[in-house]
């Protein structure tokens, strides 16, 4: 029997894929491999943002796609701006990511675009399971967490939005046992240190209201001299110096902060036994939490009702996305390498962002050349 090529088998697994998602009525929906650039900068994190390949053209900064999901958003405000659809993509995405296996790479997914609360983030986890277990992957786990409940706990520190993000950026750092949260409380301080050391003052975080007007008019006063310095005001440049000043100030909140995260990356159990411990986080008096977990675990008891079993489901409460646009459940698929061969979760701000009304909308992605490699190594 002959051996069957690569290029043979990733096809076929790409149309195993699309028959298992479109089995669930998604319609095939084709959309431009080129597209403005400032569709896929919408919410992208750092590490997209660097990797993006772009070029331009005729004074438009262009690039090639990186993923469905923003061109979905933006197709759908196009066209069918208040309904509800059910969209599957196929194709080649392009990313400049080293990590990478080259710069071409395969997906195949599906957008739920126009429908909210549980129903829709169990629907587009369940078919991302279905399809994985059709594929012939074993060992698999859905591994689901919640990046909007990870961002309302972290409210009740007083970070501003930039310190939250310096803190999340540790939590690698929090899951080493060997290096923890003193660990990653000496990167913080690095940072803030240099930070706090672009102005020579010694005001102390009880100076309250005063002290901060006080701060405020002496770097006003010192800069008096020049109304402008990199086509900033001088009220600006004064303003952005007391607000890194005043991050330096924070140090008991990040403690505290780093101490919680710390907590919230070693959680990583099955419901029954994770759902438990979420709730021992929050306050009983916190109702947006509440509802948040809620809502959380409705989606996962639905998911279980359609048919995945228990041992496939994993909570893991810090599980991150490179976009940023998700702003609720996040899930992925990972094989038994603990390798992700697909992720998605919930995205209801992107079609607002894109200058349309608020949408909510739920989706995933299958990484077809890893879970290829995954079957390969199976």
């Amino acid at each position: 029997m002959p051996v069957l090529s690569h290029a043979y088998r990733l096809r076929h697994l790409e149309t195993l894929l699309i028959e298992q998602i479109a089995g669930h009525h998604y319609d095939l929906i084709e959309i431009p491999i080129i597209e403005n650039a400032d569709i896929f900068l919408t919410r992208a994190g750092d590490k997209i943002i660097d990797s993006l390949l772009t070029f331009e053209h005729r004074g438009q900064q262009m690039a090639l796609r990186p993923e469905f999901t923003a061109a979905a958003a933006r197709h759908y405000l196009q066209t069918a701006g208040g309904q509800v659809v059910r969209w599957l993509f196929s194709g080649a995405t392009f990313t400049g990511d080293p990590e990478a296996r080259g710069y071409q790479q395969h997906s195949t997914g599906a957008e739920l675009i126009g429908l909210a609360g549980p129903a829709a983030e169990a629907e587009v986890m369940h078919i991302a399971a279905r399809a994985a277990a059709a594929a012939g992957l074993t060992g698999w786990h859905l591994v689901s967490g919640h990046v909007g409940l990870q961002s309302h706990l972290m409210q009740r520190f007083g970070l501003d939005s930039r310190t939250v993000r310096l803190l999340l950026a540790q939590r690698e750092t929090l899951k080493d046992p060997a290096r923890g949260i003193p660990a990653a409380l000496e990167q913080v301080n690095q940072v803030l240190s240099f930070i706090s050391g672009t102005v020579d003052v010694t005001a102390d975080s009880s100076a309250g209201d005063y002290g901060t007007q006080h701060m405020l008019d002496v770097l006003l006063d010192s800069t008096q001299y020049g109304t402008t310095m990199g086509g900033r005001t001088r009220e600006e440049i004064a303003a952005r110096v007391l607000q890194k000043y005043r991050r330096s100030l924070e140090r008991s909140q990040i403690t505290a902060g780093l101490e919680f995260l710390a907590q919230w990356v070693s959680l990583s159990a099955p419901p029954a036994e994770a759902f438990p411990r979420l709730q021992q986080w929050l306050d009983p008096q916190d109702t947006a939490g509440q509802r948040l977990l809620l809502d959380w675990m409705q989606t996962i008891e639905r998911v279980l009702a359609a048919g995945v079993a228990p041992e496939h489901l994993l909570i893991q409460p810090d599980l991150a996305r490179n976009w940023e646009y998700y702003t609720g459940v996040v899930f992925g698929i990972r094989d038994r390498r603990r390798e992700y061969v697909a992720g998605g979760g919930r995205y209801d701000e992107l079609v607002g962002l894109l200058g349309g009304q608020p949408t909510p909308a739920a989706g995933f992605t299958f990484y077809v050349d890893r879970l290829l490699a995954a079957l390969a190594a199976e």
